[in-house]
């Protein structure tokens, strides 16, 4: 299973060693990443891929989320 979320402008978004940092113009969040699906960042999107869906929906709510907040 394959989900996306689209990266709004003015955030920037940094994958790496297990976690996600996400930066806008009213802060920044920090997030550990589950095992069990992976998360990359490709053309303005994450990209979550795995086989458990209820993971990578929640994830994909959570960077949403994010993306308002920072």
């Amino acid at each position: 299973m394959i989900n996306m979320a689209d990266i709004p402008q003015g955030v920037d978004v940094n994958i790496q060693d297990g976690k996600i940092k996400i930066k806008g113009n009213l802060g920044e969040v920090e997030r550990a990443l589950p095992r069990g699906a992976e998360f990359k960042k490709e053309d303005g999107k994450i990209v979550i891929t795995g086989k458990n869906k209820a993971i990578i929906n929640t994830y994909e709510a959570h960077f949403r989320n994010a993306f308002k907040g920072v």
